[in-house]
């Protein structure tokens, strides 16, 4: 039910993390997946268990209570769920619920906006109440008390599970069952190449986990291993320090050593008790600015440094590198114009990315993320912040020089032609462009490939020739970067 049919993943994220955020600690990617699936009593185990919290299941439950009493009630249906389920009752097919959300979560969730659509399930099986569910997901036990509702009591290779978790589609397997994952819920990211780049040619691949449910975890874990070392490969090409923290049979000799290094330094700034909060596979640190000793570091060069964790899922630049992106085109000592800044997180990663001898042009329409835009400025003298609409570029023409990179985070209807105004005053010819596109902001009716091939021809209208384009998934939906040049030199004969 949740990530499938109703759209709750992002709001069990939010009530988790609001409850975790009261000790310091972060709800990461890898604990939530890990946890998709679960009994309410082993969710909380293991959050408490993982994070070391000083609180009881009881407390933690009920905490999470009052959260989901805000963030329940309004849930959305996914697109495509109700068509599919009305479908089937229409055909007279049996069809069951099986969650493992609790009796009262479930109510939660239905009884404002979607009751009529969930009384089309003449069976349902809610795997934190239901006391014949001993064992939650990945165990069969809630799909096979699901089968032995129905009346003709089907045998298990008679039955089809849809599911959006791993942790589901396993339980289904260990069941006997067949399984199906709709297209787009395991993590996955799209690249496409425009000629002459990796690419190649306007071929699309996938990395990552593919839609086949049955895929064996041996296949998976490989694939993922591949992205990892492909996103640390391109994060070490822009200057961004790297250190892989995966499970101990993923991790080879040298890195080991590099990781417990790293360990002091995550605990050294006070933001985690735990290690490796974020997700398996990758940490991205880049030095900072502000500069301080680590503790327990072979410092060999005598530099005081600071490492900051670099988020993927609070920053599009950070998720594009994560996916693998060639280049970012931001090497030290380069300027930068940066559209859509916000309050200042990413600007503040670039900063650091360029040195002391580079210059970021910060801009940003909102005054009041515009306020602590010119906060980060003032601890970084090379980040100028310009409080101002980026489709008026005119109006900070005397701020702004060439810049050798343009980087668009704008979520606008017309992002296409805000870089291109952008380009054409600021970017000097052979200069590169990276723009992030919401496929959602622009034409929430079309399907995101369309959105991002129509903002694709819209660029190159403009003497932006595309070079590369990455999907930002697992760490923002319907998201995609755009990377190329701008009125790039003629080729040598």
């Amino acid at each position: 039910m949740d990530g499938l049919i109703l759209n709750t993943e992002d709001l069990y994220t939010v009530a988790f993390q609001n409850i975790l955020s009261r000790y310091g600690k972060e709800y990461s990617y890898e604990l939530k997946r890990s946890l998709m699936g679960s009994q309410s009593h082993e969710t909380a185990d293991r959050i408490i268990e993982a994070l070391n919290l000083p609180m009881t299941r009881e407390e933690f439950l009920e905490e999470s209570k009052k959260q989901f009493e805000l963030l329940f009630p309004d849930t959305k249906v996914l697109p495509g769920a109700r068509r599919l389920i009305e479908h089937l009752h229409k055909h007279n097919i049996p069809i069951g619920l099986a969650t493992s959300s609790s009796i009262d979560s479930y109510h939660l969730k239905i009884d404002k906006h979607h009751k009529e659509l969930f009384s089309l399930f003449p069976h349902k099986t809610f795997g934190s109440s239901d006391p014949a569910v001993k064992k939650g997901k990945p165990h069969p036990d809630i799909f096979l008390v699901a089968a032995s509702k129905f009346p003709d009591q089907p045998k298990p290779e008679k039955c089809l599970v849809f599911e959006d978790a791993e942790n589901g589609v396993k339980a289904a397997k260990a069941a006997g069952m067949q399984v199906v994952m709709p297209r787009g819920r395991w993590p996955r990211r799209r690249r496409r190449g425009f000629g002459g780049g990796r690419g190649g040619g306007a071929a699309e691949a996938e990395v990552g986990f593919g839609a086949a449910a049955g895929a064996s975890a041996a296949a998976m874990e490989a694939a993922s291993r591949r992205e990892e070392v492909a996103a640390a490969a391109a994060l070490e090409a822009v200057g961004v320090e790297v250190v892989v923290v995966a499970r101990p049979e993923a991790v080879e000799a040298p890195v080991e050593a590099s990781r417990e290094a790293n360990k002091s330094l995550l605990n050294l700034t006070g933001q985690f008790n735990e290690p490796f909060p974020k997700r398996i596979g990758m940490i991205a640190l880049c030095r900072n600015q502000v500069k301080i000793v680590p503790k327990n570091l072979n410092n060999t060069d005598g530099d005081k440094v600071e490492y900051r964790v670099w988020n993927p899922f609070r920053s599009k630049l950070a998720a594009a590198i994560m996916g693998g992106v060639d280049s970012i085109h931001m090497p030290p000592g380069s300027r930068v114009l940066y559209l859509g800044a916000a309050s200042g997180t990413t600007v503040s990663h670039v900063s650091d990315i360029v040195g002391p001898e580079g210059l970021v042009y910060a801009v940003e329409f909102s005054h009041r993320s515009g306020r602590d835009l010119i906060n980060v400025a003032k601890k970084r003298t090379n980040i100028i912040p310009i409080i101002e609409d980026a489709r008026h570029p005119l109006k900070y023409r005397m701020l702004v020089g060439m810049v050798d990179t343009i980087f668009a985070d704008v979520a606008q209807p017309d992002q296409a032609r805000i870089v291109s105004l952008n380009a054409q005053h600021f970017l000097k010819n052979g200069g590169h462009f990276v723009i992030s596109i919401k496929a959602s902001c622009i034409d929430s009716t079309a399907q995101p490939e369309a959105v991002f091939a129509a903002e694709v021809k819209k660029l190159q209208a403009d003497k932006l020739k595309p070079q590369e384009q990455l999907t930002l998934e697992p760490y923002e939906r319907d998201h995609a970067v755009v990377v190329g040049v701008f009125r790039p030199p003629p080729k040598k004969a």
